[in-house]
């Protein structure tokens, strides 16, 4: 009684927060095409977080379907959800969840090149971006494609779902390593790389406007490695559980409710501190029509020309 006690308590909150996350969605959404003179100015910013939520407005309902089946199934032990269709959602699940970390990837690799190529101007093309989007778009779909044919998306007949099983050691590695951990990683290295740049260049003298660009991009591109490390931890039971499985051949009972409540709780809470901090969603339920930093970039630029004259 206590096992399901529990189990029903982690996805009666994953379905909680799925809920949430996907109101926010809808109303982010909403806001992005009332307010399209505010995009205009910032275009490839809001393309990207418009394909990031995207991906969570397809991504939530998935989750709430995974935890009302749960739920079903715990409350009445002898169902079985069983059949392609299960496979497939937990498909889309895991592609779309890839999809998320690499549009977080192209989100730094913009910032990348707004500080480290200023000139550029190709590298910060609104087209290349749109390109980027449908090809790792395509690449995400196709790289779990293969686990869904050969069948290492299974079904879990104690919790009513299907996905890689915790006990699934290749399988989780797998789609942990290219889905996940790749993004992240190069995440990482592009923001080592440009901590780089901007410390070999700090003795330079460089244009008042490149001054500018740095103190703009910089602060936006901190807060994406550090929300995609907060997503990457609290997700990393999904990789970590199969490691210690695979060392103590122990299983906790509450392991598959748990990783998918955590997972959700995460994502929503991102969104949630994405709101607060970015200056771009920010400006979406702000009064004015122009996104904040631009303004004060503006006027320090005329300070700085004031000063140099």
């Amino acid at each position: 009684m206590l096992v399901q006690i529990v189990k029903i308590s982690f996805s009666s909150f994953g379905l909680f927060c799925a809920i949430l996350g996907e109101c926010m969605m809808l109303f982010i959404l909403f806001m992005m095409i009332f307010r399209r003179s505010i995009i205009k100015t910032e275009h490839i910013d809001y393309l990207l977080f418009a394909h990031l939520y995207i991906c969570l407005l397809i991504s939530y309902p998935l989750f709430m379907d995974k935890c009302i089946y749960s739920i079903y199934g715990y409350l009445y032990p002898q169902v079985s959800f069983d059949g392609w269709w299960c496979r497939i959602k937990a498909y889309l699940i895991y592609s779309n969840a890839g999809m998320y970390f690499y549009t977080v990837l192209l989100q730094a690799t913009y910032r990348f090149s707004r500080i480290v190529y200023p000139t550029k101007i190709k590298f910060q093309s609104f087209r290349l971006y749109i390109l980027l989007s449908i090809i790792h778009t395509f690449i995400t779909f196709i790289q779990v494609f293969p686990s869904l044919i050969i069948g290492e998306i299974e079904y879990l007949k104690n919790d009513y779902v299907c996905q890689f099983a915790p006990t699934n050691i290749s399988g989780s590695l797998f789609i942990c390593s290219v889905a996940f951990l790749f993004p992240f990683i190069a995440t990482i290295f592009l923001y080592i790389w440009t901590m780089y740049h901007i410390r070999k260049r700090g003795g330079m003298v460089i244009s008042v406007n490149q001054r500018i660009r740095i103190r703009r991009d910089m602060p936006i591109m901190t807060r994406l490695v550090i929300l995609l490390t907060f997503v990457t931890t609290v997700a990393a039971p999904h990789g970590l559980i199969p490691i210690v499985y695979a060392l103590t051949e122990y299983m906790p009972w509450w392991t598959v409710p748990f990783e998918w409540m955590v997972t959700i709780f995460a994502l929503v809470s991102v969104t949630t501190i994405q709101i607060v901090t970015s200056p771009y969603l920010k400006a979406l339920f702000n009064r004015s029509s122009h996104v904040r930093p631009v303004i004060k970039i503006r006027n320090t630029f005329q300070r700085k020309s004031q000063e140099i004259k």
